[in-house]
């Protein structure tokens, strides 16, 4: 606050801002735009309100400019991105060809024409915050290490790595994503609310993979960084249901990173969002930072499995079919009243199915039939040493097994899908998420209401 007034006064010398800013505003009076947003310098760092509230606004900056100009290649701020082409050994071995162009009268250029080539990664695709700029952005204009690229509602220009990502995304916002035009008859009511809620879900499992596989500085960060994509997507979900239900104008429900509607019953597209699975073993590490409940992919932040997406849209569709388990109520306590997207400070599930408590050695010993356990932190059940790695890890503990899907379903690509969750008991006598298991789910098990945290 105390730079917020002193600058207030004496201005901001260009000169001492580092070189990204000034790449950035170089650009933008080339443009003629007379306006310049910076997130370091229009938002308080040092005001804990002020922050989330801006941060939940974020999308609407996004969306709303007249171009986002994106530095790439730029590792941090003061590297800049308006510098001479680097000569990379890929482009040497490559045809390419150099076309002079005259800047001025004095000045001269050239401009270099290379071959296409799929987008390569830039430093900005490993950072966590910056999906909300390449998604949320109507206009965006990006500095990467040998090429400029440009993407806007109906264009993409260059090497666009989110190309078809964005696209969809945007196409969601413009309430132009019709799944079910494909039809060749008039949808019901239920045609419409299934196809859409499956394609969203689609979208959103993208977003979230990608999301999770950039890297966060800081992990209190997990739900904040993403809020204004979710913000935007629960947008673009209600006013397309809203087309047909228009009697019901309430609010999409955004449950710590998973995505459910009032338009779509939760026990059909709730449940396989609590099925996520870590790519690589999470690690046993404890969390000093709350972030989010752990049935949420946001409490763990790792990169996820992604599926074969054909295999997976046909596993989300099975969901329609009944199944015992609902998810009856939640709760989520909000870090910041008006960050509804952003960081909580507690939250919790209330759901109901068919439950099974037993131990490792059961589930190791295959006396459970075919079920087998994936705990995040690592463990296999079906690993010879699992007992002994398990004993070392996690004690004595009960495991408790939660029904979730239907039926088992394994893919011809090989992939098992996951049945269920894995739980441990808390001593307050709530449930936390300790991984998945595979396998039957036979009728004897109890049917049980448990509060999942």
């Amino acid at each position: 606050m105390e730079a917020l007034a002193r600058h207030s006064q004496t201005g901001i010398y260009i000169s001492a801002l580092p070189q990204t800013i000034r790449d950035a505003i170089q650009v933008t009076r080339h443009l003629q735009v007379r306006l310049l947003w910076v997130d370091s310098l229009c938002i308080v760092q040092d005001d804990a309100d002020e922050l989330a509230r801006e941060m939940a606004n974020m999308s609407s900056y996004y969306g709303n400019s007249l171009v986002t100009i994106s530095a790439s290649a730029a590792k941090s701020a003061a590297e800049g991105f308006l510098r001479p082409f680097s000569d990379t050994p890929y482009d040497r071995q490559q045809d390419s060809f150099e076309l002079p162009f005259r800047f001025s009268d004095t000045a001269r250029g050239y401009v270099r024409l290379l071959p296409p080539r799929t987008a390569c990664s830039e430093a900005i695709d490993s950072r966590a915050w910056t999906l909300q700029e390449s998604l949320t952005s109507t206009r965006l204009v990006s500095f990467g290490r040998d090429t400029i690229s440009w993407s806007c509602l109906s264009e993409h220009h260059g090497e666009v790595k989110l190309g078809r990502l964005r696209q969809l995304f945007r196409e969601c916002k413009a309430r132009l994503f019709r799944p079910w035009i494909w039809s060749d008859r008039l949808p019901t009511s239920s045609d419409v609310r299934h196809s859409a809620g499956v394609a969203y879900m689609d979208i959103w499992n993208e977003i979230v993979c990608e999301y999770c596989d950039r890297h966060l500085s800081d992990p209190a960060d997990g739900l904040a960084a993403i809020s204004g994509i979710a913000y935007d997507f629960s947008a673009a979900v209600q006013s397309t249901m809203e087309l047909f239900e228009p009697q019901d104008p309430g609010i999409p429900e955004y449950l710590a990173g998973l995505c459910c509607y009032p338009h779509l019953p939760h026990q059909l597209y709730l449940p396989h969002q609590l099925l996520w699975q870590p790519r690589e073993p999470l690690g046993n590490t404890p969390r000093h930072v709350y972030v989010a409940p752990s049935w949420s992919w946001a409490a763990a932040r790792a990169p996820l499995r992604r599926y074969d997406k054909g295999v997976y849209l046909r596993w989300i569709t099975g969901m329609q079919d009944p199944t015992p388990f609902n998810v009856e109520s939640s709760n989520l306590e909000l870090s910041n009243a008006s960050a509804p997207y952003g960081a909580l400070e507690s939250g919790y599930l209330m759901v109901r199915g068919r439950t099974c408590t037993t131990d490792a050695s059961s589930v190791h010993l295959r006396k459970l039939d075919d079920i087998q356990i994936f705990l995040d932190v690592g463990g296999r059940s079906a690993d010879p040493d699992f007992l002994s790695w398990f004993s070392q890890n996690m004690g004595d503990v009960p495991l408790t097994l939660l029904g979730v899907a239907r039926v088992p379903y394994t893919a011809k690509t090989g992939d098992i899908f996951p049945r269920g969750l894995v739980l441990s008991k808390n001593e307050d006598g709530s449930y936390r998420r300790l991984g998945l298991y595979t396998g039957s789910t036979p009728e004897s098990w109890e049917t049980a209401t448990l509060k999942l945290v």
